[in-house]
């Protein structure tokens, strides 16, 4: 499952994150405009994935036999640095 933003309170989206698991279900998530990233750093899944700028990254999904890219608009513009990190992960695309 893919999650893309407003996740709402930390408490809420704990309690989503607890549920989508308990299904056995792959999670995904990216914060969108209404997130903190502060109030996310408790989730460990979250943080080994997080920059000092964001929360971005690419990641190969198998039922969809695609490499999806997840940005963090959590600042309400994606930055200079995770810009440039799309672009590189678009010039190394396989597809096109």
């Amino acid at each position: 499952m893919i999650l893309t933003g407003d996740l709402g309170t930390p408490e809420a989206a704990a309690w989503a994150f607890e549920m989508i698991r308990g299904y056995g279900m792959g999670l995904q998530v990216a914060f969108g405009n209404h997130d903190e990233r502060a109030d996310f750093q408790k989730f460990d899944f979250l943080n080994v994935l997080m920059k000092a700028d964001g929360l971005y990254f690419s990641k190969m999904i198998d039922s969809l036999e695609s490499e999806c890219v997840f940005l963090d608009s959590s600042a309400e513009e994606i930055g200079a640095t995770q810009l440039e990190w799309l672009r590189q992960q678009v010039a190394g695309s396989r597809e096109p």
